[in-house]
């Protein structure tokens, strides 16, 4: 289900979206360091966010502040479940680029990343191993270097000065989505 009121609100902004949890080991700095770099090479730019945090640890919303990037950015807090694909949909593109450096982050794909592909959109993530086979085997994004702001601010560039990539990237997720199902994957078990 599909809230049209969030669709009209993100309609004139290139919206890239990330939902989970928010810290620093899922890369929500590299964003965050890139949205200063687009500032006049991407009109519109909107990087919105959902999910929870302990500003004890890491605060986003201070460093958000402090880059001058505040109009850039949405916090949205915890959505609840039925929400998100709104904001999926009402996206350009989706995003998670946690550092690769745990066994677990490399072996396994975030399920969020199946969150996009449902919604048919393209995604950026890092170098996690898994995460970066499945974008590039099925060419349903693009992948940055490692924690890297400036590569990230390159890619978004790309995707918003070409926007067949992005019908591409997205027609790709379309085609793969529903074999990462549930229903599918739990087949051999």
């Amino acid at each position: 289900k599909i809230d049209q009121s969030i669709i009209e609100k993100y309609r004139d902004c290139f919206m890239i979206f990330y939902a989970g949890h928010i810290d620093i080991l899922r890369g929500i700095n590299t964003i965050i360091e890139a949205l200063p770099l687009l500032r006049e090479s991407v009109p519109g730019l909107k990087f919105v966010f959902a999910g929870q945090y302990t500003a004890k640890y890491y605060d986003p919303l201070k460093y958000i502040e402090q880059l001058g990037v505040s109009d850039m950015t949405e916090y949205l807090g915890w959505k609840p479940l039925q929400l998100i694909p709104s904001y999926i949909a009402a996206s350009k593109v989706c995003i998670h680029v946690p550092p690769s450096i745990s066994l677990e982050v490399n072996n396994s794909v975030a399920t969020k990343i199946y969150q996009y592909l449902l919604m048919q959109k393209p995604v950026i993530v890092g170098q996690a191993k898994m995460m970066r086979e499945l974008v590039e085997n099925y060419r349903i994004g693009l992948c940055i270097k490692e924690s890297d702001p400036h590569d990230l601010a390159e890619k978004i560039k790309l995707l918003y000065n070409n926007p067949g990539l992005l019908l591409e990237f997205s027609e790709n997720a379309g085609k793969i989505a529903s074999k990462y199902t549930w229903e599918e994957t739990s087949r051999p078990l």
